[in-house]
C-alpha cells in the first residue's frame, strides 16, 4: 500500500513539472518561430524580405537586402510583431508549420507577403 501511495504522489509531482514546462514553452513562442523566414511583397520590381528570429526575438529584418532597425519585437505561439515605432510595424501570422503571412505598415502604406521558413 505504501509503494502505490508513493508512486501516486511521485506521478502527480512529475505531471505538474511536465505541464509547467509545456506551458512555459507555449508562452515563449521561440521554438515555433525561430529560424529565417523569406518572402516577397509582390511589388514590381520585386521586394524580397528576410526575417530572422532567434530565441523568441526578431534578430534581423531585411527588405530588398537593406537592414531595418528593430526597436521592439513580441513573439507568441500564433504571431510575431515588431518594428521601429516611427517608420514601420510588421505582424506575422502562422499559416502552417513552415509558412506565415506578413502585413507591414509603413511610410509607403501597407504591404502583404507570404513567407516560408528556410530549412
Amino acid at each position: 500500500m505504501k509503494i502505490s501511495r508513493r508512486l501516486f504522489v511521485l506521478t502527480g509531482v512529475l505531471s505538474c513539472i511536465l505541464a509547467r514546462g509545456a506551458l512555459a514553452g507555449q508562452q515563449e513562442g521561440a521554438p515555433v518561430w525561430d529560424g529565417t523566414w523569406v518572402g516577397d511583397f509582390g511589388r514590381s520590381p520585386a521586394w524580397p524580405i528576410s526575417i530572422t528570429i532567434v530565441d523568441g526575438k526578431v534578430a534581423s529584418y531585411l527588405a530588398k537586402g537593406a537592414p531595418f532597425n528593430i526597436q521592439y519585437s513580441e513573439v507568441t505561439q500564433k504571431k510575431v510583431s515588431f518594428g521601429d515605432r516611427d517608420n514601420y510595424s510588421m505582424i506575422l501570422k502562422r499559416t502552417s508549420a513552415a509558412t506565415a503571412s506578413a502585413r507591414v505598415h509603413g511610410r509607403h502604406g501597407d504591404g502583404f507577403a507570404s513567407l516560408i521558413r528556410l530549412p
